[in-house]
């Protein structure tokens, strides 16, 4: 549900897509559990991770979910391009905390924060290096209906 406005949200920087492979002719961000196998590098990959705790406020309902967004490297020239890899995931995070997504009309919610943590570095199990930003996405119907 969110993941997807998560992507939207991700495509409309210019800055951090211009870093990003194309795939179809459009930046390499993706709402799946795998990238596809043809997808050159670098890449993001939204998944979600599971669902949260908070139930709203006072006035309004709501609630909240956990998603991983991992931008995803080639494994040559690993260690020449380290400093490039941090510095995108880097510009990602900070793009991506407090960030409000606002396209929400067609799942009826009013207002949708961000909150992103501190990239951390890891890698797949062939090696790819990775840094995965954990986000939790608070969903708020403030329509009192």
């Amino acid at each position: 549900m969110i993941e997807g406005k998560i992507v939207k949200t991700i495509l409309a920087d210019d800055e951090i897509c211009n870093q990003l492979a194309k795939y179809n002719n459009t930046p390499a961000v993706f709402s799946q559990d795998v990238l596809p196998k043809d997808c050159a590098l670098p890449a993001v990959l939204v998944t979600p991770v599971a669902p949260g705790n908070f139930g709203g406020t006072r006035d309004s309902k709501g609630g909240e979910m956990y998603y991983d967004v991992t931008v995803w490297f080639d494994r040559a020239n690993i260690d020449d391009d380290e400093k490039q890899h941090r510095a995108l995931s880097r510009k990602l995070w900070r793009f991506l905390d407090r960030v409000e997504i606002l396209d929400l009309d067609d799942i009826e919610l009013e207002d949708c924060g961000v909150y992103a943590d501190m990239p951390v570095k890891h890698e797949d199990h062939e090696g790819f290096p990775g840094y995965t930003i954990r986000v939790r996405a608070i969903l708020l119907d403030t329509s009192n209906e």
